[in-house]
């Protein structure tokens, strides 16, 4: 299929993608050509060019360097269920939106043949079928499509996160945001990420909107809901770490509007009363998230750490697998492996670790990650009301960026044993990571030039 692919259909991807990237950067311009910050405009046509042209590079990524992996199976199940529902209408339909039969009939043995046992890459090919209806079956303007919607919900989050962060540059938030490497790159094409990072960034900004603005409350929290579960059925984790961040930032704003001084002291107990949430749905969910339930939690990173050695053995990706060392799996156990987890998601693959180009490149940006934290951190203050304590206590979004990375990086280092897959795996917690840095050195940089 991919040399089939490489030779008949990459004619028609350079052909008809610049013609949808000259539609959707049309399209582009006059959405920006409305926005009155001169900022803004530059940040969203920056960030909208670099997202489709990383729609391309990633194909040629998975087309011409791996020929293989997840977006070449996701574009040839598409195309089958595509071909389905040109020929048949309702068995095609069947394919996009019932789910996998009990009984053996034709649905049962198609869906078989798609494995569409594997709901969560399944959805990903339901998703891509449908928006192959205006795509005629080409690769890149599926990507590009895909791509588009992973920044509208980046654009969302920085207009949020401009909204909750005022005193912050907006300039420094949109590099943050819109335009983190790996948030670009591995955020784009035909993937689960590119779908679970625009989802998930849409939740956030309705729950904000919605819920702490009460903006538009009912479209906001119905499309929340339905981004939302479209999210949970591909990658069920996210909404974990998004619901106790999300349930500490509410409490947060309630308590900051109600008091009005802005320097009320954090308790403790909320984030911690947070991450107990965060538990409980790990240990009482156990159908909706399955593999990544507590009582799976054992086998799926054994499962993954023993398929992972499996493909760098096979595929001769020398050097890719990592681990976090033996584990022990109670309650205390995990607790004692977040710091390496943590450590593992946002700083690693070391320089030492480097087993390949790409490698090299993630591990260029986890060393710059490191570096501008450094920077930030000992960035000279002498306001006390820009210390780190009373900026989170001013500002409850950074708490939810915080409390999320914390939560989604320990679960994505704690399971992924792959730097390959780590990249990507990552990429939705990047842009809260972005969001803290962004803010604590655009705020105390505004301080030291006001003195």
């Amino acid at each position: 299929m991919v040399k089939t692919y490489i030779q008949t259909v990459e004619l028609l991807d350079f052909i008809i993608g610049p013609i949808y990237v000259g539609i959707i950067l049309f399209i582009g311009l006059r959405v920006s050509s409305r926005f009155t910050d001169s900022v803004d405009r530059r940040m969203f046509n920056l960030g909208l060019l670099v997202k489709l042209v990383s729609s391309f590079a990633i194909g040629v990524i998975y087309w011409f360097y791996y020929q293989d992996g997840d977006t070449v199976y996701y574009y040839e199940r598409m195309l089958k269920v595509s071909s389905v529902l040109k020929s048949n209408i309702s068995l095609g339909l069947k394919l996009i939106f019932s789910g996998y039969p009990d009984e053996a009939d034709e649905t049962y043995f198609l869906m078989t043949s798609l494995r569409a046992f594997d709901t969560a890459s399944y959805m990903v090919v339901r998703i891509a079928a449908i928006v192959n209806t205006v795509c005629f079956g080409v690769y890149t303007n599926v990507a590009l499509l895909f791509s588009v919607f992973a920044f509208s919900g980046l654009w969302q989050l920085y207009r949020i996160a401009c909204t909750a962060l005022p005193k912050v540059s907006n300039r420094y938030l949109g590099f943050a945001i819109l335009l983190f490497p790996s948030v670009v790159f591995w955020g784009s094409g035909l993937l689960k990420d590119t779908l679970t990072l625009g989802g998930i960034t849409w939740v956030i900004a309705c729950f904000y909107r919605g819920l702490i603005l009460r903006e538009n409350r009912i479209r906001n929290i119905l499309v929340m809901m339905i981004i939302g579960y479209f999210v949970s059925a591909i990658k069920s984790y996210i909404l974990v770490a998004f619901v106790p961040a999300a349930f500490l930032w509410y409490v947060a704003e309630k308590r900051l509007s109600s008091s009005g001084e802005s320097s009320k002291p954090l308790s403790l107990i909320i984030a911690s009363f947070a991450i107990i949430i965060s538990l409980f749905l790990l240990s009482q969910l156990g159908d909706l998230l399955g593999r990544y339930s507590v009582e799976n939690l054992q086998y799926e990173a054994e499962a993954m750490q023993q398929w992972h050695h499996q493909v760098e053995e096979v595929y001769d990706y020398e050097g890719s697998s990592y681990s976090l060392g033996n584990t022990d799996f109670s309650t205390l156990g995990l607790i004692t492996k977040a710091p390496i987890a943590l450590v593992t998601t946002f700083f690693r693959p070391f320089p030492w670790e480097v087993g390949n180009p790409l490698m090299a490149l993630s591990s260029l940006e986890a060393l710059a990650l490191f570096s501008i934290g450094v920077l930030v951190f000992f960035q000279s203050n002498k306001d006390p009301e820009h210390s780190f304590a009373r900026i989170f206590k001013q500002y409850p979004i950074l708490q939810f960026s915080l409390l999320f990375s914390i939560i989604f990086g320990f679960a994505v280092g704690f399971t992924a044993y792959n730097f390959g897959a780590l990249v990507r795996y990552k990429i939705p917690c990047l842009p809260t990571v972005g969001i803290i840095l962004a803010s604590l050195y655009s705020l105390r940089a505004n301080q030291q030039a006001e003195t």
